[in-house]
């Protein structure tokens, strides 16, 4: 039977540290399913998303270890796990210690519906720096 792996994120600015997360997921699994924050749910600054969902869609599609795209009508990954089901949900290593509000309950939604939660621990990089270094606000 496949294994289904769920990755969750604004994507915003697609970058290095992305593409070994998505790297990296894609191990855990047969099926990655990209799960991506529709624009009335990113609250990261002005001017951002600095690319609407679709065009995070697109990118995304295109990259040949991903399967599937969706998005996610919600502040937190949570009612994509419920659609999804997956078998990993992965998290970047940023979020291993994270007390951050939306992760603690998707960490918890994973616990009780038996779904392993993976932290990768690829380079990263942050959409918000890079954005708030290279794009005049």
């Amino acid at each position: 039977m496949d294994k289904v792996i769920l990755c969750h994120g604004c994507f915003d600015i697609f970058h290095i540290g992305h593409l070994y997360h998505l790297l990296k997921a894609k191990e855990y699994g047969d099926y990655l399913i990209v799960s991506i924050t529709g624009d009335q749910f990113i609250n990261k600054g002005p001017n951002r998303p600095a690319y609407n969902q679709h065009e995070r869609e697109q990118i995304l599609s295109h990259i040949d270890i991903v399967d599937k795209v969706i998005v996610s009508n919600s502040v937190n990954a949570i009612n994509s796990l419920k659609a999804v089901s997956p078998d990993y949900f992965v998290k970047g290593s940023d979020y291993k210690n994270s007390d951050n509000e939306n992760f603690l309950m998707e960490k918890k939604f994973c616990e009780d519906n038996k779904i392993k939660v993976i932290f990768t621990d690829e380079r990263t990089n942050s959409s918000t720096e890079l954005y708030n270094k290279y794009f005049k606000i």
